[in-house]
């Protein structure tokens, strides 16, 4: 019999592969309430629970071996890649007509356009760069603009 996740070969009548760690299903098991709790009832410390199904599974696990759900695997609840509101709003404010607030997020193309407006104009330009930065500031505070890789403002 071979592993149906790693495809390893298994010894007779394990109910985990020793190579994966992958819950196997026994030809003989049936998955009745009673075998759910037994199996998911006590876990190690290199385990923990799915967080669809209760089945004990390895903590890097990014998938349950038993149901097939995405596991959350990040350490922390704050993104360190994210992105802050405020200093959104700030660069937005100050320096929006020259679409630093665009740069700062990710929206480069934006950036540029409004840079060149402003600069191309020899500032005329800036009246109307700094109502469109002011637009975004607006949304950027109501929460409807993002970062260019869809992360909210934290």
């Amino acid at each position: 019999m071979k592993c149906e996740y790693c495809d390893n070969e298994l010894p007779i009548n394990v109910s985990k592969c020793p190579s994966c760690g992958a819950g196997q299903q026994m030809p003989h098991a049936i998955n009745s309430q009673e075998d759910r709790q037994e199996n998911s009832s006590s876990k190690g410390a290199d385990e923990k629970f799915c967080e669809s199904c209760g089945q004990v599974i390895k903590k890097e696990a990014e998938l349950c071996v038993k149901c097939g759900v995405r596991q959350n695997t990040s350490t922390s609840s704050v993104d360190s890649g994210a992105k802050s509101k405020l200093v959104a709003i700030l660069l937005g404010l100050f320096v929006g007509a020259l679409g630093a607030h665009n740069f700062y997020l990710g929206y480069t193309k934006k950036g540029i356009i409004q840079l060149l407006i402003t600069v191309l104009t020899a500032g005329y330009g800036a009246f109307i760069s700094g109502i469109w930065a002011l637009s975004d500031v607006i949304e950027i505070g109501r929460g409807n603009i993002r970062d260019s890789a869809g992360n909210i403002l934290q």
